[in-house]
């Protein structure tokens, strides 16, 4: 066979190859462009994504600051409404007529316990009382023995006397302090003292309604915790005033930035009540 018959076919088969070659290569420039098109979309998308969680977190972190910056300020109103109390109950307590009260009330309380103190010792010497007291000492060697050796049911018979003996001293003891005249006579000097001390320190608490300085730092205490309430979504209570009242409690739930009902705010309700010693 001639050398040119040989050679035609495989220059034919080279043109074919690179005939192919192209349209694939130009089949892949067609789509390239959608498939980078798509690529850059998707990659925006997620960085869309990103931005708008991190949107989120920044407007948490901002309520999170919000409500602890809001938390501060109700524990500093409180704070100074219990100091503002506190000032005023000190002068209050200076006064001559509320230390009279309070040394009657001594006096008073001193004399009660000398004359519960005389009645108790000579019961000493009572026969009845000897004995049930007695007895009560007694069983708590048999309760210990009775525990030692596992006999419960001897325990539990053992308590129920020890129980009536205590029972028995109680009564004998009531019974002798009623019957002493020098008993019911202190007793009842000590209730009329308490009960003149009692109107003082409302008299106390009814003042501070008045009380401008006192006014102010309540109603400073209601307006940051209804702040508060406002971040936390609380639903307003109509029933709730915000003036000061005679008690010089808050009428203001307690709350706090956790939502759960806990409290981390200190209530003032008490503030009056613990720095008078009711």
């Amino acid at each position: 066979m001639p050398t040119y018959l040989k050679v035609r076919p495989m220059k034919t088969n080279r043109r074919m190859w690179i005939l192919a070659l192209s349209a694939v290569v130009a089949l892949s420039l067609a789509t390239c462009p959608d498939a980078m098109a798509r690529g850059r979309r998707g990659g925006g998308g997620g960085r869309g994504g990103g931005g708008g969680n991190s949107a989120a977190q920044a407007q948490q972190n901002a309520r999170n600051a919000a409500l602890n910056a809001a938390e501060n300020d109700v524990n500093a109103a409180q704070l100074k409404l219990k100091q503002i109390v506190a000032n005023l109950w000190g002068k209050f307590t200076a006064d001559p007529s509320w230390q009279a009260v309070e040394k009657t009330v001594a006096d008073a309380q001193t004399a009660y316990d000398a004359a519960c103190k005389s009645v108790q010792d000579s019961l000493a010497s009572d026969p009845d009382y000897k004995a049930a007291s007695d007895a009560s000492n007694s069983i708590e060697a048999k309760i210990q023995a009775a525990r030692d050796n596992g006999d419960d049911d001897q325990v539990i018979q053992l308590a129920q006397e020890k129980l009536q003996d205590a029972a028995t001293l109680t009564k004998l003891t009531t019974d002798a302090m009623n019957a002493d005249p020098k008993v019911a006579s202190t007793k009842q000097t000590l209730t009329a003292a308490k009960a003149t001390e009692d109107q003082l320190r409302q008299k106390f608490q009814d003042s501070l309604a008045t009380n401008d300085d006192y006014k102010a730092a309540k109603q400073a205490v209601d307006d940051a915790i209804a702040k508060l309430d406002a971040l936390r979504g609380v639903p307003v209570n109509n029933n709730a005033g915000t003036a000061a009242n005679s008690s010089g409690g808050s009428s203001t739930p307690k709350v706090n930035s956790a939502g759960d009902g806990a409290s981390s705010v200190p209530d003032p309700s008490s503030t009056v009540e613990g720095i008078t010693g009711e």
